[in-house]
């Protein structure tokens, strides 16, 4: 399953996930407005920053996913379009605040 929905926008604009340290899982990121008019995605190169792992990268058309295990770091994705657009998006992934259960 891809996540396309667990992002959300910070106040200072930045996009962000929360993921907990034992998970694994993976998010697309869907390029459709990038690639009008009939040009097509040549390139993904995936990077982090932190503690994070990533690894099954994967394309279809205009998505490109990302499977990421642990917390507290940034994830990168620079695509580069046939007719030579290139785009990079970064979201951090952070650990949710879980309230204590009594």
């Amino acid at each position: 399953m891809t996540t396309r929905t667990a992002f959300i926008l910070r106040e200072d604009a930045t996009l962000a996930v929360f993921q907990r340290p034992e998970e694994r899982l993976d998010y697309g990121l869907d390029y459709a407005e990038l690639v009008a008019d009939g040009d097509s995605l040549a390139s993904s190169t995936w990077s982090s920053t932190g503690t994070l792992t990533l690894s099954d990268e994967s394309q279809s058309g205009a998505v490109v996913s990302v499977t990421v295990e642990g917390t507290q770091g940034s994830v990168t994705n620079l695509v580069e379009t046939a007719q030579g657009r290139r785009k990079a998006v970064t979201f951090c992934v952070i650990p949710p605040v879980v309230a204590t259960c009594a």
